[in-house]
């Protein structure tokens, strides 16, 4: 299609004024010879191919410049046409109508009678020059109609590719109505499919708070209103119909987002509880009592006990299970940068810190749980600051008066008498009721014992498996060991021993005495001379030992017998003496692994 063919409405159009104005023929045709336009005797020929006659347009169209044909029939140029001599033109006048260098199509004005021609010829300069100006004027058309065009794929590619951007984005008129939205944008906002849109009117309302590099802008549609994060665009030297884009992202997104960067990994770290006394089945059924509440729980027991393992199972077992669980150590954050950690703050408020902001942990634990650890070391100033969020369910950034809602349960432990602590005026009698509605507490190891062998299993798998490692067979006198200490460090500090004494097994799989780290093993060793071991339970424990050592097959009783100095029949009978039977050497699943029992 040839670009006059395009804008062909149009060109009638001027056509039809061009023969009002000057009262003679006009006939227009683009630069594949076909008539485009046609007044009078051309009127009933349009979009028909006149190639065959139009030598006179031909030239026009190569030479770039008006043609003026005094006599039809007798100029040079119709020598060659099939209607010289029946030619019904008295006087012909051909102008091209050029973009910029380019030629598009020709416009003529065609005398029937010599009436005309002398009229045409008494103001041909006239006529010439308005020939020109109408030419510029379909020329300026076409121009137009291609700009439409261009826009329109341009407005199609830039859709795609908007539509193919997580980021909402928004394109706004002039009368902050909405010319375009992606789909994250709809999903987002709630808005209609897209030939509804332009009917919503958005406000943009900057709150003037700067976060992760982004503004906070406060969107109300339809009464209802969105906060988010994003940049603001002005269009108005780009576009005539655009004049603002929006590229954002809902606030909530973003912290879901910084969550799984930086806490989602942490609150998937640790296994369930652990443990079969009576005390840690009480305190599992009070966990299931209560995760369903969104009341606030006060965890108290002394350090290394666990405290943060029960507020995972609150959690977990809780409604808002799938929403973000935030861990904050208060112990371990400055004074002077705490309630930035807690609240955030906005752009340009700390030296030193970054520069566009960033959120706080109580934003990212929206709609979850947020542990504060340690409570007790929060500086008395933001105790209170605490209390109000208690109370108001609400915050502020620091450098911000803007005050956020939020939707968070509060987790909180201790290590410390926080009775003490609120009779020294170190600790508020306000909020500690506030958090001790729910209270819990997890007993210290040397207070359930009987659990020891349990965590000492589950640690050795642990570390087996991080470490490569095959365990087979642990030595009964260090579980005897590990159940005489008192451990003041509590699980964590069992752990670590684990740790130690699996980081020190040597390739053969064998935990012994010496594996134990030498502290250890001085403190129990005191209690250790106090006891003596008879001949038969040496002997046992021996025995014991080389069955996981060799195996219970033919050939491993052979080299026990062996090993020990013993015939067969005496191995034999000793085994039945002892109930030794057939072992599992995979030493990971059965306690007998563990114990030798």
């Amino acid at each position: 299609m040839t670009r006059l063919r395009k804008v062909q409405e149009a060109v009638v159009q001027y056509a039809k004024i061009m023969a009002e104005v000057v009262q003679v023929d006009v006939v227009i045709v683009d630069t594949d010879f076909f008539r485009i336009a046609g007044t009078g005797i051309f009127e009933h020929e349009i979009n028909t191919y006149v190639g065959g006659t139009a030598f006179v347009f031909d030239y026009v169209i190569h030479n770039k410049k008006q043609m003026i044909i005094d006599q039809p029939g007798s100029h040079e140029l119709c020598s060659k046409c099939p209607n010289q001599g029946n030619c019904s033109e008295s006087y012909e006048i051909s102008a091209p109508i050029m973009m910029g260098r380019e030629v598009i199509g020709v416009i003529g004005l065609a005398c029937l009678t010599q009436e005309q021609k002398e009229h045409i010829k008494k103001k041909q300069s006239t006529y010439l020059e308005f020939l020109r100006q109408i030419a510029d004027m379909i020329a300026a058309k076409v121009m137009e109609q291609e700009e439409k065009e261009r826009n329109r794929e341009l407005n199609l590619i830039l859709q795609e590719m908007v539509n193919q951007v997580d980021q909402s984005v928004l394109v706004l008129g002039v009368n902050n109505n909405i010319l375009t939205a992606n789909k994250a944008a709809r999903k987002q906002l709630q808005l209609e499919e897209e030939d509804e849109l332009q009917k919503e009117i958005v406000a943009i309302q900057e709150t003037g708070d700067s976060v992760n590099h982004l503004r906070e802008y406060l969107l109300t549609i339809r009464n209802h209103k969105y906060t988010v994060l994003g940049s603001l665009y002005d269009m108005k030297n780009c576009s005539d119909t655009a004049s603002s884009m929006l590229l954002f992202s809902d606030i909530r997104v973003l912290q879901n987002q910084l969550y799984e960067y930086s806490q989602k990994a942490k609150a998937y770290s640790e296994e369930g509880i652990i443990g079969s006394s009576a005390i840690t089945r009480d305190l599992t059924k009070n966990i299931k009592k209560i995760a369903k509440s969104n009341t606030t729980v006060l965890i108290t027991g002394e350090s290394g006990t666990g405290k943060e393992v029960v507020a995972k199972a609150i959690w977990k077992e809780s409604d808002r299970a799938d929403k973000p669980f935030v861990v904050i150590h208060c112990a371990s954050i400055p004074d002077a940068t705490m309630e930035c950690e807690l609240f955030g703050y906005v752009a340009g408020t700390l030296s030193g810190a970054d520069p566009s902001g960033c959120m706080g942990q109580f934003e990212l634990a929206d709609n979850g749980v947020i542990f504060l650890d340690d409570i007790s070391d929060l500086p008395l100033h933001l105790q209170g600051k605490l209390l109000r969020v208690l109370q108001e369910h609400r915050i502020t950034r620091v450098g911000s008066n803007q005050s956020i809602p939020i939707n968070v349960r509060i987790i909180a432990a201790s290590n410390r008498n926080l009775h003490e602590m609120m009779e020294k005026k170190a600790f508020r009698e306000d909020l500690y009721y506030r958090l001790n509605v729910i209270p819990l507490h997890v007993a210290p190891l040397r207070e359930r014992k009987e659990e020891i062998e349990e965590f000492v299993l589950y640690f050795i798998h642990k570390y087996c498996r991080l470490q490569e490692k095959k365990f087979k067979y642990m030595d009964p006198e260090v579980m005897k060991l590990l159940k005489r200490y008192d451990w003041p460090g509590n699980v964590r500090e069992l752990q670590n021993v684990v740790e130690f004494m699996v980081s020190m097994m040597e390739n053969d799989g064998l935990i012994e005495r010496y594996n134990l780290n030498l502290d250890l093993w001085s403190i129990t060793a005191g209690m250790e001379d106090q006891y003596v071991h008879t001949i038969r339970e040496l002997e046992e424990k021996e025995i014991q030992k080389a069955i996981w050592i060799y195996g219970d097959s033919t050939e491993g009783k052979r080299r026990i017998a062996q090993k020990l100095g013993i015939g067969m029949a005496t191995l034999y009978r000793k085994l039945d003496t002892y109930k030794i039977g057939s072992v599992n050497t995979d030493g990971m699943g059965e306690y007998e692994n563990v114990s030798g029992r």
